[in-house]
């Protein structure tokens, strides 16, 4: 359990038990969803839309285990999901937590942004939360991380086909260029 003080800055909900943590120090892994825990082809279904698939968890489980990371929720599935205020998640927020809980994992925190700018939300949240010792992206989409300098950061995945999301490939790159991440 991570302890600090309560973030008090305009950009941030009024619900500020939910941006207590200290991750100084820490390894974070940046998490999207759609594209990585899922793709095109996943037959799962959360309120009959795509759902996650258990193979690309296990995946996740390893990178996380590997990094001994905190996971940080940057995907737009984060909109409905709470740290604290449970009772207050939607039915995908429930079914995320559910399945990765499944499997050892869980999320410590999530971005702010909204829209295009999740670079951004992950810079802002790096800047309240760090200085980390290193972090990672999986994201299937580009956004703005180029333009932010936080290209080497990021895994980029894939959400179309049976190989999209997360795959050993990408397992295996994180623990061939682990110093990248720093």
């Amino acid at each position: 359990m991570h302890h600090g003080k309560a973030i008090s800055s305009g950009a941030f909900p009024a619900e500020t038990e939910e941006y207590i943590g200290d991750f100084s120090g820490h390894t974070i892994v940046f998490l999207d969803v759609d594209g990585v825990l899922n793709n095109s082809t996943t037959r799962d279904r959360v309120c009959h839309m795509v759902g996650l698939d258990d193979r690309k968890i296990a995946i996740l489980k390893e990178i996380v285990d590997f990094l001994n990371a905190d996971i940080i929720l940057s995907s737009s599935w984060k909109e409905n999901w709470h740290k604290t205020l449970k009772a207050a998640q939607d039915e995908f927020a429930d079914a995320l937590d559910e399945r990765l809980a499944a499997f050892g994992l869980r999320i410590a925190d999530r971005t702010y942004d909204s829209g295009f700018d999740r670079g951004k939300g992950i810079l802002e949240w790096i800047r309240i939360h760090g200085p980390l010792r290193r972090y990672v992206i999986l994201d299937d989409e580009r956004f703005d991380f180029r333009e932010l300098k936080i290209g080497r950061h990021w895994i980029q995945t894939s959400w179309y086909g049976p190989g999209g999301g997360i795959g050993e490939n990408h397992l295996r790159y994180i623990r061939k260029h682990l110093g990248q991440f720093i």
